[in-house]
């Protein structure tokens, strides 16, 4: 079938392009745990094992950033905000670099240890967004070989369609 006519095809074309955008699968995390307990047991695996690239896995990639959490800070039912590029970078790399100094300080004071997970709480508590929910500033109780118990204070954790991530690991 041959459409010619210049109007017909661009409202062809609009229409495939809402019906594809609608049938879009819901953005999710990739490689997120099931659960926030399975999140921060990989987190307390990470810092023993003073992996670094493991702890990093662990927290929101920049797509995941750029794509879902920054247009999704918004109220519950408000539609998405789109960012100019330019600040969506911008934000993407304050978020990333303080977390990854973050993420050197928790392997340089928490790494090498066995820790067992005593408690933990949300210091801020818990956020519905647009796009997901917010866990602010989670607050573990930690104890050591010995018995001693610490508190290790870090960053928030999201959590979106069943999955965890870290969304970073600064600690405001």
């Amino acid at each position: 079938m041959t459409i010619s006519h210049p109007v017909t095809r661009t409202l062809l074309i609009a229409g495939t392009l809402l019906l594809l955008a609608s049938t879009q699968p819901p953005p999710k995390l990739r490689d997120g745990a099931p659960s926030a307990d399975a999140l921060i047991s990989r987190f307390l695996d990470a810092l023993e094992r003073r992996g670094a690239a493991a702890l990093r896995a662990l927290r929101v990639s920049e797509r995941e950033y750029l794509d879902v959490i920054l247009p999704g800070s918004v109220e519950k039912d408000q539609p998405r905000r789109r960012w100019p590029e330019d600040v969506s970078r911008y934000f993407w790399s304050e978020i990333d670099t303080k977390s990854l100094y973050s993420e050197e300080a928790l392997l340089q004071s928490w790494g090498g240890k066995h820790w067992t997970l005593k408690g933990l709480e949300y210091e801020r508590g818990t956020k519905q967004y647009a796009a997901y929910t917010a866990h602010r500033q989670l607050r573990l109780t930690l104890a050591s070989e010995d018995g001693q118990e610490m508190v290790l204070a870090t960053g928030s954790v999201v959590e979106l369609d069943g999955q965890f991530k870290f969304l970073s690991y600064k600690r405001d």
